[in-house]
């Protein structure tokens, strides 16, 4: 048995249920924005003081430190990409609602997202692309520092260098992958 049609709404309710949801998304869209904006100053800060403080601190917790600081660092890198990420699917989702509202109202009502400069040039916008190479340049130069820090005489000094070169390969290419990144909204059900 095919299942039963429900009539279709009148075209005000369509884009009033819309205008709801592109509401819901700006304020999501504002808590990504912030959250990127507040990284780079906030981690930067405590992981660079961390660092910063090697010279002052017991040697067993210089090697807790420098063991610890590549990996939070990938933690740091990944947690802002991911918000990146997820600031460009909410701006695609309200560029797709304000084609719509638009088409459904037969004019160009909503135009912000859909007509913005920058649109399409860097995933979650400028400010997670200025955000995206903070978080990359300061990571490096972290994990260089650390590097630096090491003494050459300690045993394993060579396998840390490894460690540190391929959480910056890591960081380096997760970057660059990024750019590759492009919103797909899955497809509804509709039974």
């Amino acid at each position: 048995m095919p299942p039963s049609r429900r009539p279709a709404l009148p075209v005000r309710d369509l884009i009033d249920i819309q205008l709801e949801e592109y509401r819901a998304l700006y304020g999501l869209a504002s808590h990504r924005l912030s959250s990127l904006e507040r990284r780079t100053p906030i981690v930067g800060a405590v992981l660079s003081g961390s660092v910063a403080s090697l010279a002052v601190v017991p040697i067993a917790l210089q090697s807790v430190i420098l063991l610890g600081a590549p990996i939070l660092l990938v933690w740091f890198v990944k947690s802002t990409i991911n918000h990146a990420k997820s600031l460009e699917d909410v701006l695609r989702r309200i560029d797709a609602i304000e084609c719509e509202v638009n088409e459904r109202a037969g004019g160009q009502l909503l135009r912000f997202q859909s007509t913005h400069p920058s649109r399409g040039s860097a995933v979650g916008g400028r400010v997670s692309a200025g955000t995206i190479r903070s978080v990359v340049s300061v990571s490096l130069l972290l994990l260089y520092i650390c590097a630096a820090l090491l003494p050459d005489e300690l045993p394993g000094t060579k396998a840390f260098y490894a460690y540190v070169a391929i959480i910056s390969g890591w960081i380096a290419v997760e970057a660059y992958r990024l750019r590759r990144y492009a919103y797909s909204p899955s497809e509804t059900r509709t039974e």
